[in-house]
């Protein structure tokens, strides 16, 4: 059975989940990423895919603001209209190496990424496991994931400066010690998970079905020992994008303590963690597996100086989870899905 109709198979639940699911108003039906300009590029596919009809909203207001004398036309009328956009998956294929290189544009976060094409290569050579994601208008990929074997991929100049910015990042010494035993084993895998910022959130259970879903059948369907082999994670290494929610207090206060005087335990952990509820995750999937995860940190990413007030903070976080704890995952995924 050819792997099309395999994820065919695997996802035909997801996909009526997925159907018609509203992500709520203010959402922009064009699908561009603030944190990257996305090229135009791709040809027409005679791929197999598989379609997930989503609905999503948009905002007739150019301004943007949300005062309620701007949501409503002369009439009365909301100025807010819903639309269907269908996302179709495929497997990776030489013409979108420069949209895969466009989603990885900030990968790194403002960090040049000398090894981009190198990485976009990668990606769109690994077939067996790995999804693209374009709506059904347009070939320019809007997302993608996969999942890529750190060691047998270490000698590629991509996979040591993604390590490095890892491991230059990590500001924690016993992290960093678990970071550096993470990428000396043979069975991790880099999960790379990037899509547009406004696509819709019930995408997180389809796309991550397929990805596990395919890692599950490259273990037995692909043609060496050796393949197969390299497809047997024991933990999964994420590098994501998220946000911090300057408003909320994300260090310990002792009780009684106001949280907005200073004090000497503040200022000792200017630079601990964030408070799990200070963080803002674009994607679903990225907060359940953090939950789940073994260790993570976070730093503030370049651009986060720009933002002022009480504007979330731009952050990037790597994060830890071990493979016994993907099917767990998925059912959290899965549930988050069915109550939107």
């Amino acid at each position: 059975m050819g792997k099309a109709k395999k994820r065919a198979r695997g996802t035909e639940d997801a996909a009526e989940e997925a159907k018609a699911l509203a992500t709520g108003k203010g959402k922009s039906a064009q699908l561009d990423d603030p944190e990257s300009d996305h090229d135009k590029a791709g040809e027409e596919s005679e791929s197999a895919s598989e379609d997930y009809d989503v609905s999503t909203s948009e905002d007739e207001n150019a301004s943007g603001k949300e005062e309620d004398d701007e949501d409503y036309d002369e009439d009365g009328e909301d100025d807010k209209k819903d639309i269907d956009v269908d996302f179709d998956f495929f497997d990776p294929k030489p013409d979108d190496f420069h949209g895969v290189k466009s989603l990885l544009n900030t990968y790194l976060d403002d960090k040049p990424f000398a090894g981009i094409s190198e990485f976009a290569d990668l990606i769109i050579g690994q077939t067996s496991v790995g999804t693209i994601m374009r709506t059904s208008d347009n070939e320019t990929p809007v997302g993608l994931i996969t999942a890529i074997n750190l060691h047998k991929k270490k000698s590629l100049g991509c996979i040591t400066e993604i390590t490095a910015y890892m491991l230059e990042k990590c500001s924690n010494a016993d992290t960093k010690q678990k970071l550096i035993q993470a990428l000396s084993g043979k069975k991790v895998g880099l999960i790379l998970n990037e899509r547009l910022v406004n696509c819709p959130p019930q995408l997180a259970h389809p796309l991550t079905t397929a990805l596990f879903d395919e890692i599950e059948w490259a273990k037995e369907d692909e043609p060496t020992e050796e393949l197969r082999e390299s497809y047997s994670f024991d933990q999964y290494l994420v590098l994501t994008k998220l946000f911090r929610d300057p408003k909320v207090v994300d260090y310990p206060v002792a009780a009684g303590a106001s949280a907005s005087a200073p004090s000497k335990k503040k200022q000792k952990q200017k630079n601990a963690e964030p408070s799990a509820d200070a963080l803002v995750f674009i994607r679903p999937e990225d907060e359940v597996f953090h939950k789940l995860s073994t260790w993570s940190y976070t730093w503030n990413a370049e651009r986060s100086q720009n933002a002022s007030g009480d504007d979330l903070k731009p952050m990037r976080m790597v994060y830890l989870f071990d493979a016994s704890k993907v099917p767990q995952g998925r059912e959290i995924i899965k549930a988050l899905v069915d109550i939107q």
